[in-house]
């Protein structure tokens, strides 16, 4: 994350689900970000 801090949380999802060649689903990814104390950041709105 850190060389990608603008990835989005769907992003991350597809990244992790292709380097370790699983499934995982959106929310879990969500709740390992939040117990690490990580926030997301907020899209702009035009």
């Amino acid at each position: 994350m850190h060389a990608k801090p603008d990835l989005t949380l769907d992003d991350l999802v597809l990244e992790i689900a292709a380097e370790h060649q699983m499934t995982i689903h959106r929310v879990s990814v969500w709740r390992a970000l939040r117990s690490l104390g990580l926030t997301h950041k907020k899209a702009l709105q035009a």
